[in-house]
């Protein structure tokens, strides 16, 4: 009976380790990419900046800082995975002195429902302060969109 137990502690253990790697092997990063399109952001409002773990490992290190934005419609979380826990590529952007305009990426799908609210904002992957120039470059935009939908959705 203790052999069972020990065998099923360990099988759960395992597939919850496994999880979001077997998960992120089944999401469509170019198809959310595809659905996605530049929105312009008037009248931005810093709300807050939070670090916050994800996904079943979030004991591990990594986490992702989120920026809270409100442009006088809609809340936004400019969202950034880090890839390990000495990743600070967010440090790059001034979220104390947040632009009144910005330009944001948004996959359509995110943008239906209950989304735009305080507790439910719309999800954001990669934004231009100044036009043309996205703050994430391609790999972290991917990267970014991979672990959300992995780890959140």
């Amino acid at each position: 009976m203790l052999k069972v137990a020990a065998i099923s502690v360990a099988t759960l253990l395992v597939v919850y380790l496994l999880y979001g790697y077997i998960k992120g092997c089944f999401v469509n990063i170019n198809a959310y990419v595809s659905n996605s399109k530049k929105i312009e952001l008037n009248n931005v409002y810093f709300i807050s900046k939070e670090r916050r773990g994800y996904g079943l490992g979030s004991g591990s290190g990594t986490g992702k800082n989120v920026i809270k934005i409100f442009d006088g419609k809609e809340y936004y979380d400019l969202c950034y995975y880090e890839k390990d826990k000495a990743d600070n590529q967010f440090l790059k952007f001034k979220y104390n002195n947040i632009p009144s305009h910005i330009s944001v990426i948004i996959n359509s799908d995110e943008m239906g429902g209950h989304r735009g609210t305080l507790e439910n904002p719309i999800p954001v992957f990669n934004f231009f302060v100044r036009p043309g120039e996205m703050m994430w470059d391609d790999k972290s935009y991917k990267e970014n969109i991979r672990k959300y939908l992995t780890y959140e959705k």
